[in-house]
């Protein structure tokens, strides 16, 4: 199973959460995950790369454990992109600090 942990944009809360074997996250990468019963979608922040972990091993429920998470996992629906809009030149939109 592969698992990230994150941080919830609208409260901060930090908890671990699954994604498909398939796709790779990375530290500071924004993405939806759906957080409650409800199956409601927030944003959330990955606080480092994903990382594969066998469900069956002590690792894996080590990692459950420090989290004080529980069974089953929040999921990670999604990633956002940014796309920056270009100016009326032709100019990459950048912000001027």
């Amino acid at each position: 199973m592969k698992l990230v942990i994150v941080k919830i944009e609208s409260c901060g809360q930090k908890i671990i959460a699954s994604l498909p074997d398939k796709e790779c996250l990375y530290v500071g990468d924004k993405v939806a995950i759906k957080y409650n019963k409800k199956g409601k979608e927030t944003l959330a922040t990955c606080l480092c790369d994903s990382y594969f972990v066998d469900e069956k091993s002590d690792v894996f429920k080590a990692v459950i454990s420090a989290m004080g998470a529980s069974e089953p996992l929040t999921n990670v629906v999604g990633r956002y992109y940014e796309y920056r809009f270009e100016t009326e030149k032709g100019e990459p939109n950048e912000d001027k600090e």
